[in-house]
C-alpha cells in the first residue's frame, strides 16, 4: 500500500485503488463497508465509555454519559 500510495497520491486510497485495480463494483463495496464500519464505531464507544464509567462509580446517570460523548463527537 505504501508504494502504491507513493506512486499515485489521491485521498483515502484504499477505496479509490480498490475501483482502480481490481473493478470499480468492488470499490463501491469498499466505500460501504467503510462508512457502515465507521458509523457502528460511535455507538460502540458511547457504550465502552458508559460501561468504563460505570464500572468505577455510579455517581453520573447513564443518559449524562450519553450527552456528554454525543457533545464530544459534534
Amino acid at each position: 500500500m505504501a508504494e502504491m500510495v507513493t506512486y499515485l497520491p489521491i485521498s483515502s486510497p484504499f477505496i479509490r485503488f480498490a475501483g482502480r485495480y481490481v473493478d470499480d463494483a468492488f470499490g463501491v463495496a469498499a466505500g460501504y463497508n467503510f462508512f457502515i464500519f465507521e458509523a457502528m464505531l460511535v455507538p460502540f464507544e458511547i457504550t465502552a465509555c458508559n460501561v468504563i464509567i460505570h464500572y468505577w462509580s455510579n455517581v453520573v446517570p447513564a443518559g449524562g454519559i450519553i450527552a456528554i460523548v454525543i457533545v464530544m463527537y459534534g
